[in-house]
């Protein structure tokens, strides 16, 4: 049976491993492990950082989901935007990260009334676009993710 739920005391360097794993698999820069800082951002049930794992059987960890509040100003709503979904390779085609993203939503519609859910996904990752699409996420053609970070972000500061 699979359970979706936040990460107990004792599972949060499970939860840091799955990032890290992600990172990996996606060729971006992996920032050093910070289980402290992820557990206290993630522990709180009314906090901004929402942490949920796809747990199979009680206690074998196979997915996470991380989100945060997605505020859209000319919207007049608040979404939630999913930071990072993974599910472990050998536990792929198991429906869990459908179910990661229903119990995503689930969670930001009672912690900030959600109204919709926002991603990102590479566009040379086939596999992760299909998989979105299937679910009914559309591509927004009229905007790019951009990011400020490293020497760029140093730069500002200057």
């Amino acid at each position: 049976m699979i359970a979706y739920r936040a990460p107990r005391p004792h599972e949060w360097s499970l939860a840091q491993d799955l990032l890290c794993d992600l990172a990996a698999a996606d060729g971006g820069l992996a920032s050093p492990r910070n289980e402290a800082l992820l557990a206290a951002l993630g522990s709180d049930p009314q906090g901004w950082l929402g942490v949920l794992l796809a747990v199979r059987d009680t206690d074998e960890v196979l997915g996470i989901s991380t989100f945060t509040p997605d505020f859209s100003a000319y919207r007049a709503v608040v979404g939630t935007y999913i930071a990072d979904l993974y599910i472990r390779p050998e536990a792929r085609g198991l429906r869990l990260g459908r179910g990661l993203i229903r119990a995503t939503e689930a969670e930001a519609r009672r912690r900030w009334g959600a109204v919709f859910v926002s991603l990102n996904v590479h566009s040379d990752n086939d596999g992760g676009r299909g998989f979105y699409e299937a679910m009914g996420f559309v591509l927004r053609e009229d905007c790019q993710y951009l990011i400020l970070e490293g020497k760029a972000l140093e730069a500002l500061k200057e």
